[in-house]
């Protein structure tokens, strides 16, 4: 037998690979108010309501000696020890109230060693000075906290001194066929996962990839069968048409179907690296490997989703509302939503049916024309165990001074927006739920 199959040479290119250029990034919601049917239990609704999808874009034109390295990072948000400080009062204000002070406390400390009358009060200056002192000094002190003699370093990824949560980096290298005719077509994206990277994405989830074709359109690559059990070291995209492997091309990663109270922000980043794999196995010596600079958008990419159709998370009397409150808050902000990094506003609405989009004994339909009178507003806050029962008992007040018209197909409407608290000093609304509605019997 004298097959000796394909024969494979590595051969070093010489030259700097070609700089890649950052497209774009987005955050986008994963489904449209039209993929999420009515009839679907309303905890699948808001799950499929707070889905965003990252997508980030990058202009490539890869040699197949040459592989680039993504990184995706979710959640960035300061470094725990400088959260820790951003928390702490400035002690500049009290120092500053001390020093302004100062000299006349000093003066009336004197009085302590002096012979000198009371006053009329009975507090002589030098104790009146103690007393100051003292409440001075407490506010020095409560506002005291650490600070680091030389700024903590940041880590390698973090371009404006924020780091993520959670990451995930893999190569991705180009595969190639022979055409008809012998042209050279592009055959398959292949992504490999980089030490340190234990998974593919949150939740088992895997990147999708996709091109940009001559008229800008997205082209989904064929991805795999999601793995089981443990995640492969590869992953293999193909390409559902001929594509001239020629060129610069821009190529879309992107992960759907993030929930937004869990993952928050995201920003990519982006390196290629030529003649460092040549030979399976091998390491190239250094003298040979070329590598770009590292990429980075600059800004993070937060999604800012809005469902303003009517949610219906309950039905009954006003007393029963705070339980279904419960119910639809671990819904939102997951269980438990006390855990949720993120604060809410919330705005109340008496509302009742003006026309009804069936019959007029119908229950109440998202399509109802109806009427909304504000109630009660809660400007932000973090949830605790008491919101439910705090939002009922505003609600039973309202109603005890406002007598609702009989026969009226009323209910109670609630505005819920959401804000990320991951930056101390940004409160971005991330979600808003514009009507979740109780039915009220």
């Amino acid at each position: 037998d004298t097959e000796i199959g394909q024969l494979d040479i590595p051969i070093a290119l010489r030259a700097y690979p070609a700089t890649p250029r950052l497209v774009n990034q987005s955050a986008q919601a994963s489904y449209t108010a039209e993929q999420i049917a009515a009839t679907e239990p309303i905890a699948q609704r808001i799950t499929k309501a707070e889905a965003w999808s990252y997508y980030a874009g990058f202009e490539l034109q890869l040699a197949a000696q040459d592989s680039a390295t993504i990184t995706i990072g979710l959640n960035y948000q300061p470094p725990a020890e400088l959260a820790a400080l951003a928390a702490t009062d400035d002690p500049f204000p009290a120092l500053a109230e001390y020093a302004s002070n100062a000299a006349a406390i000093k003066a009336d400390l004197v009085t302590l060693i002096k012979p000198g009358s009371e006053l009329a009060s009975g507090v002589t200056p030098g104790q009146s000075a103690l007393a100051a002192l003292a409440v001075l000094a407490t506010r020095v002190a409560d506002s005291w906290g650490f600070v680091p003699s030389s700024p903590a370093s940041p880590a390698e990824d973090a371009v404006d001194g924020l780091v993520p949560a959670v990451s995930y980096q893999f190569g991705l290298q180009t595969r190639t066929r022979s055409g008809d005719h012998g042209e050279p077509l592009m055959s398959a994206l292949v992504l490999i996962r980089q030490p340190g990277t234990d998974s593919w994405g949150p939740g088992q989830s895997i990147p999708l990839l996709g091109y940009l074709d001559e008229d800008g359109q997205l082209q989904q690559l064929i991805p795999p069968v999601p793995p089981v059990g443990e995640p492969p070291l590869t992953l293999s995209y193909s390409f559902a048409a001929d594509v001239a492997d020629s060129g610069r091309r821009t190529y879309l990663v992107w992960y759907d179907d993030l929930n937004v109270i869990s993952y928050q922000n995201a920003r990519a980043s982006l390196t290629i690296t030529r003649n460092q794999n040549l030979a399976p196995g091998k390491r190239t010596n250094d003298a040979f490997v070329y590598q770009t600079p590292e990429l980075s958008f600059t800004n993070l990419a937060v999604p800012s989703l809005q469902w303003d159709q009517s949610l219906l998370f309950g039905t009954g009397l006003v007393a029963g509302l705070p339980a279904a409150l419960t119910v639809a808050f671990t819904d939102v902000l997951g269980d438990p939503p006390t855990a949720a990094a993120v604060e809410q506003k919330l705005n109340g609405n008496y509302g009742y049916r003006l026309v009804a989009a069936g019959a007029a004994d119908s229950p109440l339909s998202p399509d109802d024309l109806v009427s909304l009178t504000p109630i009660f507003y809660r400007p932000n806050f973090a949830y605790t165990t008491s919101v439910p029962a705090d939002t009922g008992a505003a609600v039973t007040d309202w109603f005890d001074n406002h007598v609702p018209e009989p026969g009226n197909t009323a209910f109670l409407s609630l505005d819920l927006q959401v804000f990320s608290t991951m930056m101390p000093s940004r409160r971005q609304p991330i979600m808003q739920f514009s009507r979740l509605d109780y039915q009220l019997d």
